[in-house]
């Protein structure tokens, strides 16, 4: 869906990045960020 919507835009990060990223927050998470708001993208296409 990213390459139809932005041909040629290369993602900054790759899903098994994301991926770990989400695991790590859905575990442990809950412990450091609480009430916070979170941003996750490091820029917008």
């Amino acid at each position: 869906m990213l390459r139809a919507a932005f041909p040629g835009y290369a993602a900054p990060t790759t899903p098994a990045t994301m991926g770990a990223f989400i695991a790590r927050f859905a575990l442990e998470g809950h412990r450091v960020y609480n009430g916070q708001v979170l941003p996750v993208a490091l820029s917008n296409p």
